[in-house]
Parts: C-alpha cells; structure tokens; sequence
C-alpha cells in the first residue's frame, strides 16, 4: 500500500456522498496544472462534489472505506487506471478492453488503445519522454528537455457509436514515456500546430529493446468537413518508397447518427474479439501488382447518408480519385483480420504507383464548399 500524499473531503449532499479536492482545484496549488486545464485565479469547479466513482482514477484513499464505493475496488486496480483528468469525464470518454500490457511494448510492439466517444467530441495525442545526450564519457544522462512525438488518433464507428483508436511510440530509445491524450468538442481544431483541448487522460509507456526510427501518417484536422469521420487504413506509415506500388485505403462514417450536430452517447457492446496484447506496427501496405489509379468518381451510400467525395493528391497535383470497395466481407484490409470487429462505415480505396517523390496527400471535399481538404499526408522518398 502506498504512504497516503494527499488529503480531501468526502460529504453527503442529498444522501449521495461527494468528494471536495478545495487543494487541488484552488490556483495557488503548484501541481494543479497536473490536472487541471484551467488558468488564471478562477477555481476548478470539477473537483467540487465529484463523483466517488469519477476522483477514483486520480485519489486512492488509504482505507477502502473511505472509497464510498461499493463494494471498494482493490488497490492495484485502482493504481492501474489512467492518470483521468476532469476532462475525460466532462467529454464521456469510455475506454475500450484496456489492459496494463498494452502500454508495456517491445522491439517493434507499440501502444495501441481503444475508447469511445460522444459523436460530438474530438481526440488528439502525443507522447513526451524525457530527452538523454552523453557526456564526454560517453555516459547517458536526462538533459532536462522533453521530447515530443505525435501519436496516430483516428475515429471510426461500431454498433452506433464512435470510437477513436490511438496509436503510439517513444520518440526514441527513451525506455519510458507518457501517452497525452486531448479532449474536446468537435471543430475546434484547425491545425496539427496546437492542441486546443485540455487533457484528458494519460497513460505510461514503457518499452524494451529497440525501437527504429517510424513515423505514423500525418493527420491533419478539416474544420470545413465535418460531416463525415475519416479513418486511414493503409498505409498508416508516413514514408513511402520510390517506384513502389502501394494501397491506399480510407475508410469514412457519418460524423453523427441522426440529423443534429449531437447524438448520445450509447455503450458499445464488444464481444472480446480485440485482443488486449500490444500490436505489430503497421506495415507499409504494399502491393506487388502494379496498377494505375481509376479517375471514377465514389460511389455508394454510407449508413443512408451521401458518402464524402476522397481523392489522393499526387506532388505534381493531379488528383485520383478513391473508389467504393464493394467487397466488405470481413474487413481484411490493413491491420485489420477477418475475426475483428466490422465498423459501420464503408472502405475506399485505389492502388497507385508512388513514382514521384515529395508529398502525397488524401484530400475529402468540403461540406459547403467545392473545395479539397487535406485529411493526411505521407512522404514519398527515393
């Protein structure tokens, strides 16, 4: 059992009991930031009568029946969830089959989450790590910088609801990281440049072996189409190679259920067929047949709503379009096997021949507008 480090109040409000954290929601407390996104003098109102429940994933109480909690959850479970902060319950994030193994990788292993989300609301992530350089000794030691790494965040939908899967890796031979992921409403993000979303949760990651270079597709943000969650099948890698053939493979869902720009968020139920152990790194995706990209135009019709138009942007700028995949049966595309859960949304995809280096974009039409967006980008080098 750990040496208790902090203090709070529990008090009964109509026959409920509620947790008061007044330390750790007042401005002058130094870690506040830690977990809590607001500034300023104005206090955290989320940690006023939170939910036994809710201020479990950060305050574990020395006794268990001052948990509140019935029946009281053990210690080690208790220590094992994600650091939550306010904004994860604030958005109703849901984790998916979690497991502590899935943060633990190896070699070319990495980090691979699932939680559900509101129709509403947006993720992004990254992973920090503490920065090492050598002495003249050649010695490791920290440097004190912190080093950044994007992280692959992608939406898709099942039974209904919407659900992001994060994908991450150290930025290098760190050993251990922290997993940042962000949460917010939809539309606010404009660029990859800032995160305009307070944290959510974070999760450790620890890694053995070693771990080359890799760099995840770029995913960038389209406030101007917002109709449709676009999911990157393959290749989810960020280089391409020169004269190679590959598949690219976008799959898309409607941004919402019903008409409204909001729909409530239902539990998903999941049979257990996503295994709770780390997963390969995605493969580059490549096809040994060559073939040259259809110009035709997306057909076909997503959970009854009019699909977004997708194309991939060549680096001399001529456009090719993605067709429907009329095959679904069992979703063998990319990293997905027969046995694994199906998704709502339909696939579209083209087979192209990177011939030219530079950078290689996937483009969805605008919702208002007759306009490209760019959704993604990889990098073709020699």
């Amino acid at each position: 059992m750990p040496r208790p480090n902090h203090w709070w109040n529990a008090v009964i409000v109509d026959d409920e009991w509620r947790m008061i954290d007044a330390c750790l929601a007042s401005s002058s407390n130094p870690k506040r930031a830690l977990y809590s996104s607001l500034s300023g003098p104005s206090a955290d109102l989320w940690w006023f009568l939170a939910r036994p429940t809710e201020i479990c994933w950060t305050h574990v109480p020395e006794h268990h029946d001052q948990q509140h909690i019935v029946p009281p959850v053990a210690y080690d479970t208790l220590l094992n969830l994600p650091c939550a902060c306010p904004a994860y319950f604030k958005n109703g994030l849901e984790l998916v089959d979690f497991n502590t193994s899935l943060t633990r990788i190896e070699d070319l292993e990495m980090v691979h989450i699932m939680f559900n989300v509101p129709s509403d609301v947006e993720i992004a992530a990254e992973v920090e790590a503490r920065a090492f350089t050598k002495d003249n000794d050649g010695d490791l030691f920290e440097s004190g910088d912190i080093v950044k790494k994007k992280a692959l965040a992608q939406a898709e939908w099942f039974n209904g609801v919407k659900r992001y899967t994060v994908k991450a890796l150290l930025p290098g031979d760190e050993g251990q990281g922290v997993l940042k992921v962000y949460a917010g409403k939809r539309g606010l993000m404009q660029s990859i440049k800032d995160i305009p979303h307070p944290l959510a949760f974070t999760l450790p990651i620890i890694h053995t072996g070693e771990n080359p270079p890799y760099e995840f597709v770029t995913r960038h943000p389209t406030p101007h189409a917002q109709r449709h969650d676009i999911y990157v099948v393959q290749p989810q890698c960020q280089q391409l190679a020169l004269n190679n053939t590959f598949v690219f493979a976008i799959r898309q869902h409607p941004s919402s259920l019903s008409g409204s720009a909001q729909s409530a968020l239902t539990p998903a139920s999941n049979p257990g067929s996503t295994s709770p152990v780390p997963f390969a790194r995605p493969s580059s995706a490549m096809s040994v047949n060559a073939s040259s990209a259809s110009g035709s135009s997306a057909s076909g019709t997503v959970a009854g709503k009019k699909p977004a138009k997708l194309a991939i942007q060549t680096p001399g700028g001529k456009i090719l379009r993605l067709m429907r995949k009329e095959d679904r049966k069992g979703i063998s595309v990319g990293s997905r096997t027969p046995d694994e859960e199906v998704s709502d949304g339909g696939t579209w995809e083209t087979i192209i021949k990177c011939s030219e280096k530079g950078i290689w974009r996937g483009l969805v039409l605008a919702d208002r507008t007759a306009r490209w967006c760019v959704f993604a980008e990889w990098t073709c080098v020699g």
